[in-house]
This record gives structure tokens, C-alpha cells and sequence, in this order.
């Protein structure tokens, strides 16, 4: 049997653009959310953490970052084998 991980009373809700929170099925946090990204787009960032707060930093760091007008670096392409 399991529990559930947030409960009706304790769920919180956030503003809007502060992005997404919640636990994976194996126990670790993940938050997601949009920052800018080269050519003045944005695009959807996912960060994990061991703990709510963790991964809630990780994602304030990125947001905060991206209203500073840094965009994240381009991901590099996939080595082809």
C-alpha cells in the first residue's frame, strides 16, 4: 500500500511562470520551467533534486538567471555512431 505523496490540505499552488513541482515515482523531486533560450525563445527546463527545496532552488536559480536576460547554452547535438 502506498501513500500519497501530497494530500488536498497540503498541496500548493504557485504563481504563474514560477513552473512545475512534483515527486517521481522513485522518490526524488523535479521542477520544470521556462527560460529564455537563444533566439529570443523560450524553452522548458527540467532540473531534479534530491528534496523539494533542492530542486525548487535548482529552478529559481535557472528562472532568475533567464529574467536577467542570460539565455541557456545551446545543448549540444548527439554523437552519431
Amino acid at each position: 500500500m502506498t501513500t500519497p505523496r501530497d494530500t488536498s490540505p497540503s498541496r500548493r499552488t504557485r504563481a504563474n511562470g514560477d513552473g512545475t513541482l512534483y515527486q517521481r515515482k522513485d522518490g526524488r523531486w523535479e521542477a520544470a520551467g521556462y527560460v529564455l533560450a537563444p533566439g529570443n525563445t523560450r524553452r522548458r527546463v527540467r532540473v531534479n533534486g534530491t528534496t523539494r527545496k533542492e530542486a525548487l532552488a535548482k529552478l529559481t536559480e535557472k528562472i532568475a538567471a533567464s529574467n536577467r536576460g542570460l539565455p541557456i547554452p545551446r545543448r549540444a547535438a548527439w554523437p552519431r555512431t
